[in-house]
């Protein structure tokens, strides 16, 4: 579980900060692993080598959104309505220019949405197609070295 306060403006101009959470269980991880051109290590690989920025932000984004949910209890709930109204918040705007621009709150987000307990995805077929390499914010680009590396030291 990753909670995040962020900092934003809303609709009307008004400065808020409320907490957000974000969370990745084991099957949400191996879907993301078999679905998304390699999940998350395959995401890290192309911040660092990639040139098509559209498709990376495109692929960080539905992370992002995939990792978003409200905490009730002992269940994190998830439905497309709460990512729907999490993507027009202006909350979303600013955490999604913060990580593009801060490679450390980037990687610290990575770490704090995997799940606790290490996931064994062998085995698991995922899309072998590679997304060529576009240029990057140098932040990113670091974010990226750093979790192929295995995350901040």
């Amino acid at each position: 579980m990753f909670i995040r306060n962020i900092t934003y403006q809303d609709l009307d101009g008004n400065t808020q900060t409320k907490p957000f959470h974000f969370h990745l269980d084991q099957a949400e991880l191996v879907e993301l692993e078999s679905e998304q051109h390699g999940g998350l290590s395959g995401f890290a690989e192309r911040i660092a080598h990639t040139e098509d920025y559209g498709q990376l932000v495109k692929e960080f984004k539905h992370i992002v959104l995939t990792c978003y949910g409200l905490r009730e209890g002992d269940s994190f709930i998830k439905t497309e309505d709460l990512r729907v109204r999490f993507k027009g918040s202006g909350a979303f705007s600013a955490l999604f220019m913060e990580f593009l621009q801060d490679q450390e709150k980037l990687t610290e987000f990575i770490n704090g949405v995997m799940p606790k307990e290490p996931v064994n995805t062998t085995g698991i077929e995922t899309k072998s197609s590679v997304i060529p390499p576009p240029p990057m914010p140098s932040a990113t680009v670091e974010a990226g070295r750093q979790l192929l590396e295995g995350g901040p030291a």
